[in-house]
């Protein structure tokens, strides 16, 4: 194997390729983009890399040949559409192509392919002659096959019948240590060498995993629903807007009722505030695989500096004429959260969001305004 790259200069001068701006001024445009990438790459800073040899020349030369390697592929990447331009181009001028065109197609293909396959190549002969590089790749690999082996050992248990989730539940801190463990075995290495060796095992890791917090999400659920497992503690609030949404999140929507302005009440009866939150849980749960939606575990109420001017001239909200200027006492965007143990099994974070107005009303403050994004 070669133990440098062989780049064709030719691509990077850009006076040899004027004459093509009037004729193909995509295609120049496009090698004026490349150029630039080119201009910023650090080719002597790969190039050390590629030269390297034994452990203190790797690790003198790998975190900037690295980086250099990826500003390398990324470069690659960027002339795959000229290529394909300069290609059609040639192709449809057939005989009467332009030899400026045919030495821009010849250089590009031949840059793109050093560095898109030879640079990585080059670099991981180099990584291959510290022993100490070696020897942490090796780690890292044994890491990702045991990983496997152990996601495969907790998906067993928990698709035993009968199980209930107090049993499994150590297992989420496990999976969790599991990743951590991993990610640490995989650290010293680059992206390109991470990858390479997750590779061989990713599909069926993630595969595991995604059955696995799959299976303890739903018989955590199911426990749930029998009584076997608690729910989630909601907090009460000490402001309206945490009240409010404590009340949501805990379905005690007749108290939440009482939180409501006069005007919002008959509007916002308890039957539509159930079916208000159904449907916003029923929205989110269809991007994801599973048939029951998280609990409400907690909220979110964020903070906004709105003024009521401000959002009557959105056109976004239609604001009854009972809030006022005078009565106004803010803007809270607000999220229903899903427990953090929850979301972490299902990767779903909340399952309503909703906006209110909070008004002062007979020296008491109540929300005055409410909608659901749905």
């Amino acid at each position: 194997m070669t133990t440098s790259l062989s780049l064709d200069d030719r691509l990077w001068t850009l006076d040899t390729f004027t004459s093509l701006e009037a004729s193909y001024p995509s295609i120049y445009s496009g090698l004026k983009t490349c150029l630039g990438a080119w201009q910023r790459l650090d080719l002597d800073s790969l190039e050390r890399l590629i030269a390297a040899r034994g452990e203190e020349q790797v690790a003198a030369t790998q975190q900037k040949g690295e980086g250099a390697l990826r500003g390398a592929l990324i470069l690659g990447g960027m002339l795959n559409p000229l290529v394909q331009k300069l290609e059609r181009a040639t192709a449809e001028a057939g005989a009467g192509e332009s030899p400026t065109l045919g030495i821009m197609l010849e250089a590009a293909q031949k840059n793109r392919r050093e560095l898109i396959e030879t640079a990585p190549a080059l670099v991981a002969a180099a990584l291959r002659s510290s022993p100490r590089h070696e020897r942490l790749r090796g780690h890292a690999t044994d890491a990702v096959e045991r990983t496997l082996h152990r996601l495969e050992q907790m998906l067993a248990r928990s698709e035993e019948a009968g199980v209930r989730f107090r049993e499994l539940a150590p297992m989420v801190e496990q999976l969790k240590q599991l990743w951590a463990d991993l990610d640490r075995a995989l650290a010293p290495l680059s992206r390109m060498e991470q990858e390479s060796i997750r590779r061989p095992h990713s599909d069926a890791m993630t595969s595991a995993a995604r059955s696995l917090t799959r299976n303890l999400y739903l018989r955590k659920s199911e426990d749930r629903a029998s009584g076997a497992w608690p729910p989630p503690v909601i907090n009460p609030g000490g402001t309206v807007p945490e009240q409010f949404a404590a009340a949501l999140a805990s379905a005690h929507y007749s108290g939440a009722t009482t939180l409501l302005a006069p005007w919002l009440a008959t509007e916002w009866p308890a039957t539509r505030l159930r079916e208000a939150m159904e449907q916003a849980s029923e929205a989110i749960l269809a991007g994801f695989d599973l048939a029951i939606a998280p609990k409400p575990g907690g909220y979110d109420v964020g903070s906004n500096p709105l003024e009521l001017a401000e959002l009557r001239e959105d056109g976004q909200e239609t604001i009854a004429a009972e809030v006022t200027d005078e009565n106004f006492r803010g803007w809270w965007p607000t999220q229903i959260l899903t427990d953090e143990e929850d979301a972490w099994l299902t990767e779903i974070s909340y399952v309503a969001s909703y906006f209110v107005i909070v008004v002062e009303v007979a020296g008491k403050e109540r929300i005055g305004y409410l909608r659901f994004e749905l």
